[in-house]
């Protein structure tokens, strides 16, 4: 089911899993100075890997695709604890609702 339209389109969104492994065990609580820290890498490195999928390359000359924003739209769920691990829940969208025009054909 869509979560989310995007400029009219919906997406669907897969729940993915990140495991943070620490020196210390925070469990559920994680401090914000780790998970911002955390949180700015992965919006720094989406982007270019998700282009990487698709193009075949993290960056390319010009303005970015309209397509980019759309697939790379991942939103954060929250922390939870695992046998001592954090755990961040995010969901992304599918790459063939965020950019159709490519998995159409």
């Amino acid at each position: 089911m869509p979560r989310y339209c995007f400029g009219g389109n919906p997406l669907n969104y897969v729940d993915q899993e990140i495991a943070l492994d620490t020196r210390t065990g925070f469990g559920a609580d994680v401090p914000l100075a780790v998970s911002s820290a955390l949180l700015r890498g992965l919006e720094e490195t989406a982007r270019p890997c998700v282009r990487m999928a698709i193009e075949g390359s993290s960056t390319s000359a010009g303005a970015p695709p309209a397509w980019l924003e759309r697939a790379s739209d991942i939103r954060t769920l929250g922390f939870s604890e695992r046998n001592g691990r954090s755990i961040l829940h995010v969901k992304a969208p599918m790459l063939g609702d965020a950019v159709p025009e490519l998995f159409d054909q």
